[in-house]
């Protein structure tokens, strides 16, 4: 039962590397490039900046979080389909005739023009729905300030106990009937 296939030819490349090690000369006065590049290609548990070179941007010289990398790859990615996309589309339009090129440079005007009227449209129903909720909290007697805020603030967990003053003495008038 000896040594398995892999650990066997990692002992036999070993054996081979500390022969030509043997036979290098004990001073280096120069930069051996073989060494140096063994030296960089090992990797070492608890090396603090192996976490900080694959988190190196080249691009900018910067450290960046995993997100931000994502992001940039992200965006890199969508850029890179952008221009493979024209280049198709241009291959295309050399077969194309001028009546069909003009045909396709219409509909993408039209797509383009119904996105702006579709995003139009949606910032519209939100602005709309703002202005019916803080209608809505003014009939009920909560101030306007609170209806302004944004959806995205965590509320107060004490808020629920909070109860305006001109609500509490219509609420204490209906319990008297």
């Amino acid at each position: 039962w000896g040594l398995g296939a892999v650990k066997l030819e990692q002992a036999i490349a070993k054996k081979k590397q500390q022969e030509i090690d043997a036979a290098a000369p004990l001073n280096r006065f120069e930069i051996d490039q073989h060494l140096n590049s063994q030296l960089r290609e090992q990797d070492r548990w608890g090396d603090p900046s192996l976490a900080a070179l694959s988190s190196f941007n080249p691009i900018t010289g910067k450290i960046e979080t995993e997100k931000q990398r994502l992001k940039r790859e992200k965006k890199a990615r969508k850029k890179a389909e952008k221009k493979e996309r024209k280049r198709r589309e241009k291959e295309e339009e050399k077969s194309m005739t001028s009546e069909q090129i003009a045909q396709r440079k219409k509909e993408k005007k039209e797509r383009r023009e119904l996105k702006k009227k579709e995003k139009k449209e949606k910032k519209e129903r939100k602005r709309k729905e703002k202005e019916l909720k803080s209608l809505q909290l003014i009939d009920d007697n909560i101030p306007l300030s609170a209806a302004m805020k944004d959806e995205d603030e965590e509320e107060d967990p004490m808020a629920q106990f909070l109860i305006p003053k001109n609500v509490s003495s219509s609420k204490s008038s209906k319990r008297k009937e």
